[in-house]
């Protein structure tokens, strides 16, 4: 489907299939049993907010990638399939960089303040990778309205891991 033509209008019911992983998911693990419950809410009292995609090109093919709503769209996903029909979810598209759908993601997910602090970390050493001369961890700090110390102990816990070193640079 061209949804090029559906940027900026009102929310839109998405088939779940065409809802492409988010990129920039600062989030590596789902626990199973929240999103059992938050799919059982899905089927119960339907879906309060949208989720939020942007428009994407893989390969010439235009998609849409989700940025903000991971959770909401596993627990569409499990509703699905174990509860009840839960074939769409509502969805706002936006016009987004990179840069932005990835700043987007990360303060959804702080905001909910289950992120491990390696998760954190993980998204602001990728922020100043991908510029460095904007993304102190002054600024970081001041964008994720935290502590300049809880962002530059995080980032430290992250360059002492092995696997961030490998960490692809458009992760």
């Amino acid at each position: 489907r061209d949804w090029s033509s559906d940027v900026c209008s009102s929310d839109l019911d998405v088939p779940l299939a065409e809802l492409r992983p988010n990129t920039f998911q600062p989030r590596m693990h789902f626990a199973r049993r929240p999103l059992e419950e938050l799919a059982r809410s899905l089927a119960d009292e339907g879906q309060i907010e949208p989720v939020i995609a942007r428009r994407v090109f893989i390969d010439g093919v235009e998609t849409l990638e989700l940025v903000a709503g991971a959770r909401r769209l596993e627990a569409a996903r499990i509703c699905d399939a174990t509860i009840r029909p839960f074939p769409t979810l509502r969805t706002e598209i936006r016009e987004l960089t990179d840069e932005e759908a990835e700043r987007l993601s990360l303060i959804e997910n702080l905001q909910r303040e289950n992120l491990t602090p390696l998760e954190e970390g993980y998204r602001y050493t990728h922020l100043q990778r991908r510029d460095p001369s904007r993304w102190s961890v002054r600024a970081i700090a001041d964008f994720v309205h935290k502590k300049k110390s809880t962002d530059r102990k995080s980032t430290r816990l992250n360059s002492s891991h092995e696997w961030i070193s490998r960490m692809p640079s458009s992760a």
